[in-house]
């Protein structure tokens, strides 16, 4: 969409001939009130002045070019026929059906950040602590070059976030995510943003809320980058208008979070080795006396093949354990394969295990693969 907020002028000079003419004028000076075409056309109603605009005496036209108060058409656009236009007819810039369908919640055009309310927080990001260069908080904003230290208080839903100064918070949309041309990014706050076109690192200029940028390729990266002050409900949306901000549901927004970062923790603990928890376990198979493959699968299905860390057991050590007539630690875990759908976890124990004999294993895990 490219609009501009009450974009309303009059035929000064109407087409020629007047069902099928590519070209008007406005009345003097009224050019400047349309939206620019140098990145994206627009979409005006021409509509009789002394009767009210209905379906059999309007016309919508596509604008692919203004140059001062001349507008280039393509007539009968948005599903209307070309009527007969004379001088004096009404011109307005508006929003039509077809601009609005496909933004749902879970559009692409309607939202293309994540977790842009702050709600998802599964590495336990604890409010003021120190987050370094590249690190990750809330899930998928990470710490801008100078880190990016914030304070928060929590909220079931949508949480506004303090940057300290000095600070920084960075989200990469994904390319899969990027459908391209012109974006709007607003947000709530103090805080100023810069974004990145095509380029995983922002760069420019710092500015307010709205934001408008052009010529995004579709199925390229870009990014967005938020400096010091207040901030929330984050909206990147396609065309040139803020759209109000639309929560999900914190089950869906965990969901595509979770695409680019999955613990085995339950939410609230922080992944780290000597935690006692029994939420893990899977079956593992001997193929030998000294080695024993479990496979993990994954809840949702990762953007790439993640790199997995590995933590301790329910036995609160620093590798995985396996049960027979109680939990044993095994004397050492690696990962020896891995892809986006899950990955295999080996303990390894001399004379340990019978082969073909299949174990109970427990212990922790993160998969991460991030932007």
């Amino acid at each position: 969409m490219n609009l501009k907020n009450l974009a309303l002028g009059y035929v000064k000079t109407a087409p020629s001939p007047a069902t099928t003419g590519t070209s008007l004028t406005l009345e003097t000076g009224e050019g400047a009130r349309f939206p620019e075409t140098t990145t994206e056309s627009f979409y005006v109603t021409l509509a009789p002045a002394d009767a009210n605009a209905h379906s059999e005496n309007s016309e919508v036209v596509e604008v692919t070019d203004r140059t001062g108060d001349v507008l280039t058409i393509v007539r009968g656009r948005r599903g209307t026929t070309a009527q007969s236009v004379a001088v004096g007819w009404i011109v307005l810039n508006s929003v039509y059906k077809e601009d609005l369908d496909g933004l749902s919640s879970n559009s692409l055009c309607r939202q293309a950040i994540i977790n842009g309310g702050f709600t998802v927080n599964q590495r336990v990001y604890v409010s003021n602590a120190t987050l370094s260069a590249g690190v990750y908080g809330h899930d998928r904003w990470k710490a801008g070059a100078s880190g990016g230290d914030y304070t928060f208080t929590q909220l079931a839903q949508s949480t506004q976030i303090t940057i300290k100064t000095g600070k920084s918070l960075i989200q990469v949309i994904e390319d899969k995510n990027v459908v391209g041309g012109t974006y709007t990014l607003s947000w709530e706050g103090t805080a100023q943003a810069r974004f990145g076109k095509d380029s995983a690192t922002p760069s420019g200029v710092y500015a307010s809320s709205p934001i408008t940028i052009t010529g995004q390729s579709a199925g390229t990266v870009m990014s967005v980058e938020f400096n010091e002050g207040t901030l929330g409900k984050v909206q990147l949306n396609t065309g040139s208008i803020a759209l109000p901000f639309m929560p999900k549901s914190f089950e869906e927004e965990l969901r595509t979070c979770m695409r680019y970062y999955e613990k085995s923790f339950i939410y609230t603990t922080t992944p780290a080795n000597n935690i006692v928890e029994t939420v893990y376990r899977l079956d593992g198979t001997a193929y030998d006396t000294e080695n024993c493959d479990g496979y993990g699968q994954f809840f949702v299905k990762k953007r790439i093949s993640p790199v997995i860390t590995l933590y301790g057991s329910i036995l609160g050590n620093t590798v995985w354990a396996y049960l027979t007539t109680s939990w044993i630690a095994c004397t050492s875990n690696s990962c020896p394969f891995v892809n986006e759908n899950g990955f295999i976890v080996r303990l390894t124990k001399t004379g340990a295990f019978t082969a073909g004999t299949v174990y109970s294993v427990s212990g922790h895990w993160v998969a991460d693969a991030e932007l």
